[in-house]
């Protein structure tokens, strides 16, 4: 959650890396370690602990892993959908939220070890594991590191190798940045800033993921960030280089990609109106260009993909980066009929 400028991006939403600018316009310091009561939380050792949210359900477990920035409150909403059938969690990953925030730790065999330590803290011996981008992370390494743990893997807009793709240099329009500078009264409140990013993005972000990650002072007032900068540095620079090795995961797979021409499109139009201006051909020409490229970039990935694991189940869904939030329905449909093959 944080902006680039011109630059590569990977497979994240173009308007979250626009929007959240405001966090470099108006500089903020990192909230430190803070555990508040009436959260729970796992000890994974080195004095690090890890917030996980306990949805409830029974039946097998399934845990969800967060993206790049967010925190277990992400699938707030989305989790609740399998508690029928299923004991869902999420967590929160070390770096982020109200999770610990220590200055190592972020090699991908540790964060695969975090979420061993937690199933083994709620007595778990195997699940099935679903993340969002870069949960890839825990997913690959999980599936690799601890096999018998882990019954199932669902990618969510997650199964990339970034090494292995081009990047996708983008240049926004300049007259886009005024329209995604926080205003004061975007920041009076955490409903404020939850409809500020609706406008600006198009997805209503769970309000209790809004107040994990970015802290509010009594008066409701926007103060700064719960996350690490060096976390994402970290963990970023890990992902650019480090080698994927799908071929050597031996559980059943589900690679869902978001090619969100159509939301994007959606979200552009608007920001246009909203600057009262009307779309140029150099407006087209990049919104077209963009949207081209994303979806180029996750038909090779999954290529890529169905090379190493011929058996693996692969969706495409016309939905943001997020997808889980804007087309849940068609998630989770996609997610239960994985889920349910034997």
């Amino acid at each position: 959650m944080r902006r680039r400028g011109m630059t590569a991006i990977g497979n994240v939403h173009l308007a979250v890396l626009i929007l959240l600018c405001l966090c470099s316009k108006n500089p903020v310091s990192t909230i430190d370690d803070e555990y508040p009561p009436g959260l729970t939380y796992v000890d994974v050792g080195a004095g690090v602990r890890i917030q996980y949210v306990d949805w409830g359900g029974s039946g097998d477990t399934i845990i969800f892993i967060a993206g790049l920035g967010n925190s277990a409150f992400i699938y707030d909403g989305f989790a609740q959908r399998f508690t029928n059938t299923y004991h869902a969690y999420s967590l929160t990953r070390r770096g982020f939220g109200y999770s610990s925030k220590p200055s190592t730790g972020y090699d991908f065999p540790t964060l695969a070890r975090d979420v061993a330590v937690f199933m083994d803290s709620m007595h778990c011996g195997s699940a099935v594991i679903a993340g969002h981008s870069i949960g890839r992370v825990e997913l690959t390494w999980l599936a690799t590191m601890y096999p018998q743990r882990v019954k199932k893997l669902v990618y969510l807009d997650a199964a990339y190798e970034l090494q292995r793709l081009p990047p996708i240099e983008f240049n926004p329009p300049k007259w886009l940045d005024s329209l995604t500078v926080a205003t004061e009264t975007d920041l009076s409140s955490p409903e404020q800033f939850q409809q500020y990013l609706l406008k600006c993005d198009g997805i209503l972000y769970p309000l209790t993921e809004i107040n994990a990650i970015f802290a509010f002072d009594t008066a409701g007032q926007y103060l700064n960030k719960r996350y690490s900068d060096a976390a994402i540095a970290e963990i970023d620079k890990l992902d650019t280089t480090q080698e994927y090795n799908y071929s050597a995961v031996r559980q059943p797979l589900l690679a869902v990609y978001s090619i969100d021409s159509s939301v994007m499109t959606e979200w552009f139009e608007y920001l246009v109106r909203k600057s009262g201006r009307t779309l140029d051909p150099s407006d087209n020409a990049f919104i077209n260009d963009l949207i081209r490229a994303i979806r180029t970039r996750a038909e090779s990935a999954s290529d890529r993909l169905h090379e190493q694991l011929p058996q693996c189940k692969i969706v495409f869904l016309d939905a943001a980066h997020h997808s889980f939030i804007t087309d849940p329905d068609e998630v989770e449909r996609a997610m239960r009929k994985f889920m349910e093959e034997k």
